[in-house]
């Protein structure tokens, strides 16, 4: 079986299509199988990006939190929580490679006691083969998203990243689509980074989409990317069980006579029919 072999294959490519970041460019590639995950992360075109990340003020700050009325009890609440996040066990991926494993053995023995004529098996076969398709397809590229949420993200750049709140009329749209086993996602995001807004014009800017050529309009940052998740071979496997077992049908006994009854009343009704015909050709 390809349990060796790369499970899935991650990989997405990114660019900032306007604003202050634009050109700068992310490609991102992860492979994982049934041991490791092996990926890289690269930052092509980054200079802007470098600039925007260190020159452009941090709204969450704590100083612009206690002008905004933010008190330091909920910023130390939210500290607390960030902490406790850190410290989450991150071994979601563990238990889906452990579970693809378990499920592989079980469709192996049901697979014996089929040849050996037990033809109830194939229920729980089949029920098991549906629970490992379920398992790559879905469980796996879950678990490791969510050991990346356990770890904080796991891979970050230098600099004043900004997160989703500090944008105005922020919008992002996705676009999905199937291909060869696997499927590729198209993604729109962007919207008015109120770190680069100047402070007095911040409300105006959060409250109406400024136009071009208005105070605020540079802020607007459009990133586009496109995701793709491909499954290995571990899935061709997969599916290509179902057809070995139509090809090559379990041994099944054709009656409930025990095999020794059946030879002899085999051999007897033989006996009869070369009698007959003795007794045909005398005539």
């Amino acid at each position: 079986m390809a349990l060796s072999s790369a499970w899935i294959v991650i990989q997405f490519d990114g660019a900032f299509e306007q604003g202050p970041p634009s050109p700068s460019e992310l490609h991102v590639s992860f492979v994982i199988d049934s041991e490791n995950t092996t990926g890289d992360i690269s930052l092509q075109r980054a200079t802007n990006f470098i600039v925007w990340t260190r020159e452009r003020d941090d709204v969450n700050s704590t100083a612009y939190q206690e002008n905004n009325g933010v008190s330091d009890e909920q910023s130390a609440g939210e500290k607390a929580e960030q902490r406790n996040e850190d410290h989450t066990p991150h071994e979601y991926l563990n238990i889906a490679r452990d579970a693809v494993v378990w499920q592989t053995a079980i469709i192996v023995i049901c697979e014996f006691f089929l040849l050996a004529g037990l033809p109830k098996m194939a229920l729980p076969r089949n029920i098991t083969l549906a629970t490992l398709l379920i398992t790559i397809i879905i469980a796996v590229p879950l678990s490791y998203i969510a050991d990346l949420e356990a770890e904080g993200g796991g891979y970050s750049f230098q600099g004043n990243q900004p997160e989703q709140n500090q944008f105005a009329h922020y919008f992002q749209s996705a676009d999905a689509s199937i291909v060869p086993l696997g499927f590729e996602v198209e993604m729109e995001t962007g919207g008015y980074d109120l770190g680069w807004v100047d402070p007095e014009h911040r409300q105006n800017v959060s409250q109406t989409p400024p136009e071009i050529g208005e105070e605020g309009y540079d802020s607007l940052i459009v990133f586009k990317g496109s995701l793709l998740v491909a499954f290995g071979q571990v899935l061709q496997w997969i599916l290509v069980l179902p057809l070995i077992w139509y090809m090559l049908p379990t041994m099944q006994p054709n009656s409930d006579t025990p095999v020794g009854e059946k030879t002899l009343d085999s051999t007897a009704k033989e006996k009869d029919e070369d009698k007959s015909h003795l007794e045909f050709c005398t005539d």
